[in-house]
């Protein structure tokens, strides 16, 4: 017997942390085939927790290693290419006045000069 059905639960997956976290909807395959797993990932978003602190006004930087994460010729990085650490920062939005607080501050968290 197989584990896939016409119906799966709709799950994202946080852009702060990387967890997957189910959006409250229902997938149908609407022609009836089962074609899906349990849980169907479908997009990016943030998960509640980091939603709440999103909605409270706080920016959150995520730690990522570039020598792990894979990377565009522009130097871009897609969400599913970044390789997380772990390691995160809410800073409240207000304090965003400069790109250069933002460097200084990234800087301490990181521990260089």
């Amino acid at each position: 017997m197989s584990d896939k059905s016409h119906v799966s639960i709709e799950q994202h997956i946080c852009l702060v942390c990387g967890a997957a976290f189910e959006t409250g909807s229902i997938l149908l395959d609407r022609r009836l085939r089962a074609s899906m797993e349990h849980h169907t990932k479908t997009g990016w978003g943030l998960c509640p927790e980091h939603q709440k602190l999103a909605d409270d006004g706080f920016v959150a930087l995520v730690e990522c290693d570039p020598q792990r994460s894979g990377s565009q010729a522009d130097g871009r990085m897609k969400p599913e290419q970044a390789y997380r650490t772990g390691r995160l920062a809410h800073l409240r939005r207000t304090g965003w006045i400069q790109p250069v607080v933002a460097t200084r501050i990234t800087r301490r968290i990181l521990g260089s000069r």
